[in-house]
């Protein structure tokens, strides 16, 4: 979708070439970024949400700053793109590190693939569920900023996105007190506990 917003953006311009290798490196970072998610999914699934969003705060002000000192230094874009990355994949060392010394590292000797029926059959229904309802709430908004980028013009395309980013961080600002007691929540639920459940979610 990236490919198909940028390929109708960059038509004619002349540091196109810049602008593709940019991409790369954010889509390489995304994709190791995705395969390692593990680590911070796993500190999460333990309760140590608090620690990792304070870690994961002290790591983007110091992407921030780190940006805006390559385009102060006027760097460029592909410059820009390493350096961003280059915290996303200092970001899944540091949760592996934490998960290291949290419960006396044990963690990191679980099997990190494999397929348990009973898990997969108890997971698929809220998945698929869950699946539904974050593209009914997200996706559309994402695929209408492809189709919008695609044939809109460059400053029109940077303002909207600029201002759906805002929207974006301000929403996920407003959930983290309800992110941060979902491993609670769950805990709850698989013991059957409702009306524990019940109390903390009025709350």
């Amino acid at each position: 979708m990236g490919w198909f917003a940028l390929d109708g953006m960059l038509s004619g311009h002349p540091e196109s070439s810049a602008v593709w290798i940019a991409f790369s490196i954010i889509q390489f970072g995304a994709f190791v970024n995705f395969v390692f998610m593990r680590y911070s999914l796993a500190l999460k699934g333990m309760n140590f949400v608090a620690l990792t969003g304070r870690w994961n705060s002290i790591f983007s002000l110091l992407s921030v700053f780190a940006a805006s000192a390559v385009l102060w230094m006027d760097f460029g874009m592909v410059v820009l793109a390493s350096v961003m990355q280059g915290f996303t994949l200092l970001g899944i060392l540091r949760s592996r590190f934490i998960l290291k010394h949290v419960e006396q590292g044990r963690v990191l000797g679980f099997k990190p693939y494999g397929f348990d029926r009973e898990v997969f059959a108890w997971s698929w229904e809220p998945t698929w569920r869950g699946m539904i309802s974050h593209f009914a709430n997200l996706s559309v908004i994402q695929i209408g900023s492809v189709v919008y980028a695609r044939a809109g013009s460059p400053a029109e395309i940077a303002s909207y996105l600029l201002t759906l980013r805002v929207v974006q961080i301000v929403v996920q600002i407003s959930g983290a007190p309800f992110n941060s007691v979902q491993p609670l929540m769950a805990r709850l639920m698989s013991a059957g506990d409702s009306v524990a459940l019940r109390r903390l979610y009025l709350e």
